[in-house]
C-alpha cells in the first residue's frame, strides 16, 4: 500500500494509510469465515441432495448457516462479544451434518456449543440446555420457518422458545422475526 497517499481522518485524528491498514479487520476475518464456510458447504457436501435446501432444490445450503450467523451478528440488544461467539456456533452449526467435516478447527468452547446445539436438534428440545443454545435453537428454526423448512409441527417449539428467549435477554430481532413468521404460518390455508 502507498505510505505516501493522502490520510483518512477519523472521528479523533486523522491516520496515514499505513496506520489505516493496520487497524484490526475484523469485518474482514467475518467475510473471510463466511466464504470459507460456503466454499466447505458446496465443495464437501456429502451428497448433491446434501448442497442445497429442500424448500427449492436450488438455493445452497451454507445459505442457512450464513443467515444465522449474520442476524445474531447484527443483533444490537446482545453484547458484542455473545454476538461473536455465537456467529461462530450459528456458521459451522450445520457443518458436520452436511459435509461430515467436524469443527475441530474452532476453540473448544465453540465446539462445545456447536455439540450442544445439535444434540436439541435430534430430539427434545431439552430446556436444561444453557439460554444462549436455546437462542441458537431459535435463529436456525426462524430461518428454517422463513425457507419453508420447518414443519408446522415446530409452531409450538418456536413460540415456548420465543417466550424462552426473551425471559433471558429480553425483546431482541430474533424474537420479533420469529413472531411475524409464526403469524405467516397461521394465516396460510391449511
Amino acid at each position: 500500500m502507498d505510505t505516501t497517499a493522502a490520510t483518512v481522518t477519523t472521528g479523533y485524528r486523522s491516520l496515514t494509510p499505513l496506520e489505516f491498514a493496520s487497524l484490526p479487520d475484523t469485518a474482514w476475518c467475518w467475510a473471510k469465515k463466511l466464504m470459507h464456510l460456503a466454499l466447505l458447504h458446496q465443495e464437501k457436501a456429502l451428497s448433491l441432495r446434501q448442497g442445497v435446501r429442500s424448500h427449492d432444490l436450488h438455493t445452497p445450503f451454507a445459505v442457512h448457516p450464513l443467515q444465522c450467523a449474520l442476524a445474531v451478528l447484527s443483533e444490537p440488544a446482545l453484547d458484542g462479544e455473545l454476538r461473536v461467539k455465537l456467529f461462530d456456533v450459528l456458521l459451522h452449526h450445520e457443518l458436520e451434518a452436511q459435509t461430515g467435516i467436524k469443527p475441530d478447527f474452532l476453540p473448544l468452547p465453540i465446539q462445545e456449543m456447536i455439540r450442544s446445539l445439535r444434540c436439541l436438534s435430534h430430539g427434545d428440545l431439552g430446556w436444561s440446555a444453557p439460554p444462549e443454545i436455546r437462542l441458537c435453537k431459535l435463529y436456525s428454526l426462524t430461518f428454517d420457518v422463513m425457507d419453508g423448512q420447518a414443519p408446522t409441527t415446530q409452531h409450538l417449539l418456536i413460540e415456548a422458545l420465543v417466550e424462552d428467549v426473551e425471559n433471558s435477554f429480553g425483546g431482541l430481532n430474533i424474537t420479533q422475526t420469529a413472531r411475524i413468521m409464526m403469524r405467516r404460518l397461521e394465516l396460510q390455508p391449511a
